[in-house]
């Protein structure tokens, strides 16, 4: 029982490196922005790396063709 206490800080670093190095993978699989466009096609939306929009766009004669 001693000996499991005493591995239980070391499995605790491991595995505290391990989701670290998973995290530090995910922050790199961040791409730097998303487009992404209605079904209509008549209106597109950017959003940056922080999944905040940087553009939205709305082709002109919107009105003849969107719904409010």
């Amino acid at each position: 029982m001693r000996q499991d206490q005493n591995q239980y800080p070391s499995q605790l670093q491991c595995r505290t490196a391990e989701l670290a190095q998973l995290a530090r993978d995910l922050g790199g699989a961040i791409p730097a922005h998303v487009e992404g466009r209605d079904a209509t096609g008549w209106v597109l939306v950017v959003l940056g790396g922080d999944g905040l929009p940087t553009q939205i766009r709305v082709r002109e004669g919107w009105r003849q063709r969107l719904a409010p």
